[in-house]
């Protein structure tokens, strides 16, 4: 896939019928964006065309483990700096 700096994959599929449909396209091994374009025509030759740009982040769960789980060490490390010297259970 990383074949250059800008690489172009070309896809194409031809549908003959009505309703949703899905393709696969594969995706880059680093981060990258990509633009998306769908070409429709239709049986008297009209042209639809739609592109949307896409974000591509493979390493994305490094920072979410670190969302999630830093505010919980924070909040413990400032209960143990700040914790109350107490010699035992009241009498």
């Amino acid at each position: 896939m990383n074949s250059g700096e800008h690489p172009v994959i070309g896809m194409a599929d031809v549908i003959n019928s009505t309703g949703a449909f899905t393709m696969e396209i594969p995706v880059p091994r680093s981060r990258s964006t990509a633009t998306i374009r769908v070409e429709m025509r239709d049986e008297t030759k009209l042209l639809f065309v739609d592109e949307f740009s896409l974000s591509f982040h493979i390493h994305f769960y490094r920072l979410l483990k670190w969302l999630i789980a830093g505010p919980f060490v924070a909040a413990a490390m400032a209960l143990l700096a700040f914790r109350a010297d107490t010699d035992g259970l009241p009498a």
